[in-house]
C-alpha cells in the first residue's frame, strides 16, 4: 500500500482536531501520498503532510461529536469510491468508543494493516515572544443546532469588551459568523481563515468563551485559554490534559450552581483571569465561580 486516504470527516470541529487529525499525520509517516476528505476550510490542518480534497456533507443528520454524525458507511464509501485502488488504505471516521471521557489525544488506536499501534501526532507552533499588542479573542457562541444550552448571555460579552478596551486590550469577535455573536465595540474577525485565526492567536493574550472548536483551536494552537462549564469532571480533563497536548495555559471556572447549565461566570472573575493567566509562572487553574 502506498496511498492512505482518511475521511470524510463529518463530526464537530473540536473533535476534528483532537480525536481524528492527529491520527491521520500519525498514519500518513507510514504511506507515500496521503489525502484527506474534509470540508473546505479545514486545509490549514492537514497542509504539512496530506493532499486535502473537499466535499459537501449530505443532508442527514448534524455534526455530533457522539456519532460523527447520522452519515452512514455506505454514504462514506460513496466519497471515497473514486480514491480507492489496490494500493491505498482507507482511514474512516471512526466512533469514539475509547473510554469515559471519549477519545483522547494520548490514546493509541491500533491499526490491523500496520499490525501495530498509532499514538496521534499533532503540529506545534511557536508562540510570538511578544504580546504588546494587547489584543484579546472572545467567541460569543451562538449554536441552534447543538448544546444551546452552552451559549452565554451576549451581555456578558458585551461588557467584557467594554471593560477590557478600558484597560488598553484590543478585542475581536471570533468564530463562525452564523454560530457565534459580534461583540459589542469589538473588532470583527469572524469567518476568517484559520490560518488567520491561527496568526492572531500567535500574539493574542487568551481566547475567552465557553467550551467551543474556537477554544479548542486555541489550545492546539498554544493561545492561553478562559473558559467555564458546569460539567466539571469532563471538561476540567479536557481542557487541562486530553485536548491539551501542548500544555497550553487554561483558566477553568466552574460554573456548577444546583446542576443549572445556564449559570455563568460574573464579569470581576473573567477580569481577575486576564491577569493571572498573563503571570510568567501561570500554567493551568481550576476556580470556583463565587470569589
Amino acid at each position: 500500500m502506498k496511498n492512505l486516504v482518511c475521511g470524510p470527516y463529518v463530526g464537530e470541529f473540536g473533535w476534528e482536531l483532537f480525536f481524528w487529525s492527529g491520527y491521520c499525520r500519525a498514519l500518513s509517516r507510514h504511506f507515500e501520498k496521503t489525502t484527506v476528505i474534509t470540508r473546505p476550510g479545514r486545509e490549514f490542518l492537514y497542509r504539512d503532510f496530506a493532499v486535502v480534497d473537499h466535499f459537501e456533507p449530505p443532508s442527514q443528520g448534524i455534526n455530533d461529536c457522539q456519532t460523527n454524525s447520522e452519515v452512514t458507511i455506505e454514504d462514506m464509501k460513496e466519497i471515497t469510491q473514486p480514491y480507492i485502488s489496490p494500493t491505498t488504505f482507507w482511514l474512516q471516521p471512526f466512533e469514539n468508543h475509547h473510554g469515559a471521557y471519549q477519545p483522547h489525544w494520548s490514546q493509541r488506536l491500533y491499526i490491523p494493516a500496520l499490525n501495530g499501534a498509532l499514538i496521534p501526532e499533532y503540529i506545534s507552533r511557536p508562540r510570538s515572544p511578544e504580546i504588546e499588542q494587547k489584543i484579546i479573542l472572545l467567541h460569543a457562541r451562538n449554536r441552534t443546532d447543538i448544546r444551546p444550552e452552552d451559549n452565554p448571555p451576549l451581555g456578558l460579552f458585551n461588557e467584557l469588551s467594554h471593560r477590557l478596551q478600558s484597560e488598553g486590550y484590543r478585542v475581536m469577535s471570533i468564530g463562525a459568523e452564523e454560530d457565534s455573536h459580534f461583540v459589542d465595540q469589538s473588532i470583527d474577525k469572524r469567518n476568517i481563515s484559520l490560518e488567520r485565526l491561527a496568526y492572531l492567536m500567535d500574539t493574542a493574550v487568551c481566547v475567552i468563551g465557553t467550551t467551543s472548536g474556537p477554544l479548542h483551536f486555541a489550545s492546539l494552537m498554544g493561545c492561553p485559554v478562559i473558559t467555564w462549564q458546569w460539567d466539571i469532571d469532563k471538561m476540567w480533563h479536557r481542557f487541562s490534559a486530553s485536548w491539551n497536548p501542548l500544555n497550553t495555559k487554561v483558566v477553568y471556572i466552574n460554573t456548577r450552581k444546583e446542576n443549572d447549565v445556564h449559570f455563568h461566570p460574573i464579569p470581576d472573575l473573567i477580569m481577575w483571569s486576564v491577569n493571572r493567566i498573563q503571570d510568567k509562572n501561570f500554567k493551568k487553574l481550576q476556580i470556583e465561580n463565587e470569589r
